[in-house]
């Protein structure tokens, strides 16, 4: 018996929405702000404790470097979703917060956003996608 086609009723949960958008954002936001201040200056409150002041400024340093690197890891994913028009419901919205992802990221969105549509037209051909270009067996010169 062949799989039927789900609903459309059943992919509701799947369409883009703002306020899971907003929410995926503030995360994103808080995780940053809670990295760039455990990292920068960590809270007085930490520096007391089993490992004396400086043990505790190093633990919430280092605490702040995983949490920013989760954090921007997660900027690249929120550029991700607004780059396929999927994070919010409006195109105006995907296309202000992934400029905005994609300065956390390092890599400006629209460049991105028109090498990644490229990459997914064309995947599987390692001479036209242009992340696996580079990658095509050519001739080299000697030098």
């Amino acid at each position: 018996m062949p799989p039927t086609r789900p609903r459309p009723s059943e992919l509701q949960h799947l369409r883009p929405s703002n306020g899971a958008g907003t929410v995926a954002v503030a995360v994103t936001i808080g995780a940053t702000a809670l990295g760039i201040a455990l990292a920068t200056d960590p809270f007085d409150a930490l520096t007391s404790g089993p490992f004396g002041a400086f043990g505790a400024r190093v633990l919430a340093w280092a605490a702040g470097q995983l949490i920013l690197g989760f954090a921007l890891v997660q900027w690249f994913v929120v550029q991700h979703e607004c780059g396929h028009d999927t994070l919010f419901a409006s195109k105006r919205a995907n296309a202000l917060i992934g400029t905005i992802a994609g300065g956390f990221a390092a890599i400006p969105f629209a460049s991105w956003r028109r090498v990644h549509r490229r990459h997914h037209r064309w995947t599987g051909w390692q001479d036209l996608d242009p992340t696996t270009e580079t990658l095509v067996p050519r001739e080299r010169r000697a030098f």
